[in-house]
């Protein structure tokens, strides 16, 4: 259950950001805040995915989509769009999931239920989405929109929107990071444990910013109970930009 955000024109080049939402159960582990959970690229596509980012669904067709018989390389993302909907992704649950193509900056938008997909872009690039429901309206209306996971979806979106709209000149590292660590009430980007709503379980355990051409990424763990929006960030590196065959998508 996650957030993410892509800014594919930036001073700095693309700049992607995203947050880990889970329960307060996961940080136990012995290799939490140890390593980043966000690899570099292997090729010009990068990928982040919102596992589990669906919605409370009120009605839902039949899994449809076969189980992938192979891993396939993509170059571009007209082969990831034209893969996806073939295959799906995530064939057991649903999710979200954006694509930037680090050479082009085009971007790609992916939503996808057990039963139904839909795939969207957008004029400037810049995509986003959280947990809790769909942009597409193809697929929000099989969602429970009376329910308080779906208002807490449109709280978070709206905050989403609001803050790039306010930097809108300005898209960056720094304006990332408002993103990421937004604290609306009812809809907060950054979940603090003691202020979730009604039917929330969730908190934001990381919050991660990635400039892929400087093959830099940080990240702000929630650690020592002081979440990622008190933490400072944690700057991880690997190297010039990968030049790999491709995604395996």
């Amino acid at each position: 259950m996650c957030t993410y955000t892509i800014f594919p024109n930036t001073p700095v080049g693309p700049v992607l950001g995203f947050n880990l939402d889970d329960s307060l159960e996961f940080t136990n582990s012995p290799t939490f805040a140890s390593e980043p959970f966000v690899q570099e690229p292997q090729g010009s596509i990068y990928k982040l995915s919102v596992g589990g980012g669906g919605c409370e669904l009120e009605q839902e067709a039949k899994q449809v989509y076969p189980f992938r018989p192979e891993t396939f390389d993509c170059k571009n993302l007209n082969e990831v769009e034209k893969l996806l909907t073939r295959y799906g992704d995530f064939p057991d649950q649903p999710h979200h999931a954006g694509y930037i193509d680090l050479d082009t900056l085009e971007t790609l938008a992916i939503d996808k239920t057990l039963g139904a997909i839909d795939h969207r872009r957008t004029d400037n690039g810049v995509i986003f989405d959280t947990y809790g429901g769909y942009q597409s309206v193809k697929l929000a209306k099989l969602c429970n929109q009376n329910g308080p996971l779906f208002e807490y979806y449109k709280n978070r979106m709206s905050a989403i929107t609001q803050t790039i709209d306010a930097h809108s000149n300005q898209l960056g590292i720094d304006a990332m990071w408002q993103v990421l660590l937004d604290r609306t009430p009812g809809g907060e980007v950054c979940q603090h444990a003691d202020t979730r709503p009604k039917g929330i379980q969730f908190v934001t355990l990381a919050t991660m910013v990635i400039a892929p051409r400087q093959g830099k990424q940080w990240i702000r763990w929630l650690k020592d109970g002081r979440p990622p929006a008190e933490s400072d960030p944690v700057e991880y590196t690997w190297g010039p930009q990968s030049t790999g065959d491709g995604l395996s998508c």
